[in-house]
């Protein structure tokens, strides 16, 4: 009998995957093509129908959805069938001490090429040492990671690769007694990214005040940041980067 590889395993979940997803395809057609025998099509039918056909094509040729350059509109179509391949995907592979050390472990190379050509993430940790490093306290846990020689537990870097897989950012309001963090979508403008905080502030937005996380912790507050001129005034379609921290102006 053939062993069970890490190969083997992946091509079994995109399998299971597949099927589902044929099945809601072809249901989904099934009804479209019963309600056109009854009446026209809208426009949003139509292509959802071209659309359907082309995935069906993919799955044939072994293509997740989420390969098919779809533009927002066509997604949006597609979104209530919750399609599994058209998801963003991250591969959690979970291997031992030693291989997490080495960095190397059996067919590496093979899974790791058939994970980038499906256009899906990847982290590798150890189960076994996330386990123990939950039941530590900081101070053993900062050793016990120190002689591991990693300074992320997998917990903490699958999180950066989930945000970096789903084209996700984080931008950061400070009142006197907290700071918060925002989670966006990359590319937000400033005005959208007040929503966020509140609907009233994306509708009554005038302008937001700006300076990144790391200048920020060097002075320690936005008011000694505005004397030494290091806050940027900015409008409302000015892009929200990573990790910057933000103020919002607006109309009481």
């Amino acid at each position: 009998t053939e062993a069970y590889t890490p190969v083997k395993q992946l091509e079994t979940i995109e399998t299971e995957l597949f099927v589902r997803d044929m099945e809601v395809v072809e249901n989904r057609l099934v009804r479209l093509e019963e309600a056109k025998k009854k009446r026209k099509l809208s426009s949003e039918e139509e292509r959802e129908t071209e659309l359907l056909h082309i995935i069906e094509k993919g799955f044939e040729d072994n293509s997740f959805a989420s390969q098919l350059e779809l533009s927002e509109e066509d997604k949006k179509l597609l979104g209530s069938l919750s399609l599994f391949t058209a998801k963003p995907i991250i591969v959690a592979i979970n291997i031992d001490e030693e291989q997490l050390s080495s960095g190397n472990y059996p067919e590496r190379e093979a899974l790791v090429q058939r994970i980038e050509q499906k256009g899906f993430a990847h982290i590798e940790l150890s189960g076994k040492i996330e386990a123990e490093l939950v039941e530590l306290s900081e101070e053993d846990r900062e050793l016990f990671m120190e002689e591991l020689g990693i300074s992320e537990s997998g917990i903490e870097r699958l999180s950066g690769v989930v945000y970096q897989h789903m084209g996700l950012i984080s931008f950061f309001t400070v009142g006197e007694d907290e700071v918060r963090a925002w989670t966006i979508k990359k590319n937000t403008p400033a005005k959208e990214a007040a929503g966020k905080i509140h609907t009233d502030l994306e509708r009554s937005f005038i302008r937001a005040e700006v300076i990144p996380y790391e200048e920020f912790t060097t002075i320690g507050s936005m008011q000694e940041a505005k004397a030494k001129g290091l806050v940027k005034v900015v409008g409302k379609e000015e892009i929200v980067k990573d990790d910057d921290i933000f103020h919002v102006r607006a109309n009481a």
